[in-house]
């Protein structure tokens, strides 16, 4: 809740500071109140993404909330690579998607992908590339999104997963600090896990592990 209500101070301060100027009279100016239009909705858009982001950690408290199913995780990852190619503004985006199936519930497993890839995108400059891979290993189906970006500081790695944690160095600074976070308590409500490894200056690779049961098994090729 600290965490919230401080994420929640900047934007309210600046609606109720362009609320103020325009009830001051900046409302004559059309110039001026254009700009001020523009503040308060991306300072309400950003609440917003907030309240999104905290609804969606407090559903994962709940796993009855997942609407479990057969799911092609291959095609999941190819079809999300795909969407978000109208994003890449110079970057580019492979896939290497093998065939594999499991059990869970494809909206919790495309925001999983959603968040890392907008990570990646946030933090990898024109000219480098994004990897979204999916693949059977090892009995579990491994699900990654790596780039070639700024990395993380060895320091910082213990923290990445901490809700509102984040530091100015940070490939996740600009955003509230629960885009790692909400993908971890989704991996975890499918019964999985998160690995990180990353290295200043090199890029950063994300791996979502997901068990497979007798029941979920590899697609056939």
């Amino acid at each position: 809740m600290a965490g919230a209500s401080h994420e929640l101070r900047t934007p309210l301060t600046s609606v109720a500071g362009a609320a103020d100027l325009l009830l001051g009279g900046a409302r004559h100016d059309p110039g001026t109140v254009e700009r001020l239009a523009s503040v308060i909705r991306s300072q309400a858009d950003r609440m917003s993404r907030l309240v999104d982001d905290l609804l969606k950690l407090a559903r994962m408290e709940r796993p009855g909330e997942l609407r479990r199913g057969h799911v092609r995780l291959d095609e999941l990852a190819t079809e999300h690579g795909r969407e978000i190619e109208h994003l890449a503004d110079g970057r580019r985006i492979s896939i290497a998607a093998e065939p594999v199936t499991l059990l869970g519930d494809p909206d919790r497993l495309g925001q999983i992908l959603a968040n890392l890839t907008s990570n990646a995108l946030r933090h990898t400059p024109p000219g480098g590339e994004i990897r979204i891979a999916a693949r059977a290993e090892d009995g579990s189906a491994l699900l990654s999104v790596s780039d070639d970006g700024e990395g993380i500081r060895p320091e910082d790695l213990p923290h990445v997963f901490t809700p509102f944690w984040r530091t100015d160095s940070s490939r996740f600074s600009g955003g509230a600090g629960l885009g790692l976070a909400i993908v971890r308590e989704l991996a975890e409500a499918h019964g999985g896990s998160v690995e990180l490894e990353s290295s200043p200056g090199k890029g950063t690779a994300v791996i979502v592990l997901l068990p497979c049961s007798p029941a979920v098994t590899p697609a056939e090729t």
